[in-house]
């Protein structure tokens, strides 16, 4: 190899160094960016998180010592904080429909969230979105992120 040819790899090498650096701190802080926002979301509550998962334009935290659920969806601009000791019950809401192609059937998923159940009848149930197809994107890992939800706020719920 030459030298022209050597500095031309090196040269090469480190802007793939320097591109995969920037993409790291760039994810870096946009995470923690999220991270703050649902953390300043909830001191306006007095809530402490202690469990936190992000996902895309999703955002959600629990305060256990509290019982406070922190839920900021960035999509729709939506933000709920929602005391636990006031719900009854909390569940999956995943809606689906079939879609018969001549060869097969597929299930599509339309909707995915978190439906919580208020004591008082009176009041609203309130929805947490974690996937709406009419946003045209793909369903990812919002249902897995639902349903791990769902399970941790529950187990809050039977304290």
């Amino acid at each position: 190899m030459d030298t022209v040819s050597i500095a031309t790899s090196i040269a090469i090498l480190i802007s793939i160094v320097l591109i995969i650096a920037f993409q790291y701190y760039l994810n870096l802080f946009k995470k923690n960016k999220k991270i703050l926002l649902l953390k300043t979301f909830a001191k306006e509550y007095q809530g402490n998180i202690s469990d936190y998962e992000l996902y895309n334009n999703l955002i959600i935290g629990i305060d256990r010592k509290n019982s406070f659920i922190f839920f900021i969806n960035t999509r729709n601009n939506t933000q709920y904080a929602i005391n636990l000791s006031i719900l009854s019950k909390l569940k999956i809401n995943h809606v689906t429909r079939k879609t018969d192609n001549k060869k097969t059937v597929e299930l599509i998923t339309d909707f995915v969230g978190l439906v919580a159940s208020p004591k008082n009848k009176e009041k609203p149930e309130v929805i947490l979105e974690f996937y709406h197809s009419n946003y045209g994107i793909q369903l990812g890992n919002e249902l897995i992120m639902a349903e791990k939800w769902e399970k941790i706020i529950n187990n809050q719920l039977k304290k």
